[in-house]
């Protein structure tokens, strides 16, 4: 596989992944990661393994019924070397708080695997928060 069908397929994953977020399935979400995938959300927030990540989908999930994330994939860098690929894009999403709506945007820098069975999975995500706006939620 040549380094355009790489970046064909974790563009994919990223559109399946997005999907799964939509879906508010945290088992599909986490299915794009490494058993030892890191993150640093927006907020300041690390969290370390899979299963962490889970339960912090599936709590998110159950107490915000308006939660939801989106990622776009802006460039993407390969390493067939080292079977790894940076991913750099732009992110959105909204949440409720304190009877509020919360809209957030910014960047993301997301580091992808290659596994043993040539798939892809995603290792480690930064995300830094640009934009926030906040509006009365209405009854």
């Amino acid at each position: 596989m040549n380094n355009s069908e790489h970046q064909h397929d974790i563009r994919l994953l990223r559109q399946q992944y997005n999907a799964a977020i939509k879906n508010r399935d945290a088992d599909a979400i986490c299915a794009f990661y490494t058993d030892d995938y890191r993150v640093l959300t927006a907020r300041g927030v690390q969290s370390h393994g899979k299963d962490a990540q889970r339960q912090r989908w599936r709590a998110a999930f159950a107490t915000d019924p308006l939660m939801f994330y989106r990622r776009n994939t802006r460039e993407l860098r390969l390493n067939s070397t080292l079977d790894a690929a940076e991913e750099v894009g732009s992110w959105a999403g909204k949440y409720s708080l304190n009877q509020q709506i919360v809209l957030v945007a910014g960047v993301y820098v997301a580091g992808w695997q290659q596994q043993a069975n040539g798939s892809w999975l995603i290792q480690n995500e930064v995300f830094t928060m640009l934009r926030t706006k906040v509006y009365p939620a209405r009854c």
